[in-house]
């Protein structure tokens, strides 16, 4: 392996290796430790052979899975306050409200503390600050609540 015909490499020495077990590797001041193989990791053009078991995209915590487009918010799943969010700054300002739905661009955008809402719409719900227990459906629904 090309890896080890490396005479005393550095602490932290980091290489990409092209033979038949190609990637990045790492060396620990031991061992060499690969970074990023392919099969170790989920792939941009999809994934085949995954058992839903053991292959997942997601915590093993409660800290929230949280998403971005162009590095805005674009939504967040669980957490310790069981909120969940899809959509273009949906949710974005929440604090400490706990059991609010949000799908839709804006929707639930100013929510801080409001709980157990459900805002399904393009700005459903969008200027509820602490408001709760509202059910908002369509675009701009219950938008100045």
């Amino acid at each position: 392996m090309e890896r080890d015909m490396i005479d005393d490499p550095a602490i932290g020495l980091l290489i990409y290796q092209t033979d038949s077990i190609a990637g990045f590797y790492v060396y620990t001041g031991t061992v060499w430790s690969a970074l990023l193989l392919r099969e170790n990791g989920w792939g941009v053009s999809g994934n085949s052979g995954t058992d839903p078991a053991t292959n997942f995209i997601g915590t093993m915590d409660s800290v929230p899975l949280r998403f971005r487009v162009n590095d805005v918010w674009a939504g967040q799943l669980g957490g310790d306050e069981e909120n969940t969010y899809l959509g273009l700054n949906t949710g974005v300002s929440n604090s400490s409200g706990n059991f609010n739905t949000g799908f839709g661009t804006n929707a639930l955008n100013a929510n801080t503390t409001g709980y157990q809402n459900t805002a399904v719409g393009r700005e459903a719900l969008k200027g509820n600050i602490s408001g709760y227990e509202n059910t908002a459906v369509g675009e701009k629904a219950l938008f100045t609540n």
